[in-house]
């Protein structure tokens, strides 16, 4: 399995049976294998997550499938591929040719996404984080922890092999690492990618030295738009 970075919560994902595109909005995209499916997801409609640039990127791949938050307005999907398109609320299940696609309730705008790709599980939180801000209340950091926790209940003991998750700098240094920390406690992945990180790549090297070793060892530091990284998928 091979994880391409592209820029800040985009991911490409290629795996023997298929290519998994995440939060496409800008960026260089690898040459696509055209003898695999293509399913594109965007998990909301913030700038950062989509944008109709996705979709001149990706429609000449013959066998390529949607799957878009239900926050993000049919208006930008070329009528073309209405069809080939789901949009998908929190909560909720689709079957797609192999794949089956589970979402959460984002604590910013729209979904995550956890992919069942023949087993092997990849969950993309698109801005399902704990977003707790020092500017903000206590009621509604609070809030936003229980409503964080709440959707982490729901990964309780799932192993994934993938987990892209934000890392965000704007936070504060203890803030910003709980949504990675929270999803440690509930969920495990062999595999942990920092996202969100607006090109400020230290952060989460940061994070590396804050956890313990055996933490530290799951993680995987992209450094630079484009990199690559090889997976084992057993």
């Amino acid at each position: 399995m091979q994880v391409t970075y592209i820029n800040h919560s985009c991911f490409l994902v290629e795996s023997d049976t298929g290519l998994f595109l995440f939060d496409y909005f800008d960026g260089d995209i690898p040459e696509l294998n055209c003898d695999k499916p293509l399913y594109c997801f965007s998990s909301h409609s913030h700038g950062d997550h989509f944008s109709e640039k996705l979709f001149e990127k990706t429609v000449h791949h013959p066998n390529v499938h949607y799957i878009l938050s239900d926050d993000i307005l049919k208006k930008y999907v070329p009528a073309e591929l209405y069809s080939r398109t789901d949009f998908v609320a929190p909560s909720q299940t689709v079957i797609i040719d192999k794949i089956s696609v589970k979402t959460l309730k984002s604590t910013d705008l729209g979904v995550a996404f956890i992919v069942d790709d023949d087993g092997k599980l990849i969950y993309h939180a698109g801005d399902l984080n704990d977003w707790i801000w020092k500017g903000e209340s206590s009621e509604y950091n609070t809030n936003m922890e229980a409503s964080y926790i709440k959707e982490m209940e729901k990964l309780r003991g799932t192993d994934f092999l993938l987990a892209f998750i934000p890392l965000d700098p704007r936070q504060s240094q203890n803030d910003r690492q709980r949504g990675i920390r929270l999803f440690m406690k509930y969920a495990n992945a062999e595999n942990i990618f920092p996202m969100h990180m607006w090109d400020k790549y230290e952060t989460a090297e940061e994070l590396a030295f804050q956890l313990e070793p055996r933490e530290a060892a799951l993680l995987r530091n992209a450094s630079y738009r484009g990199e690559s990284f090889t997976i084992s998928e057993e």
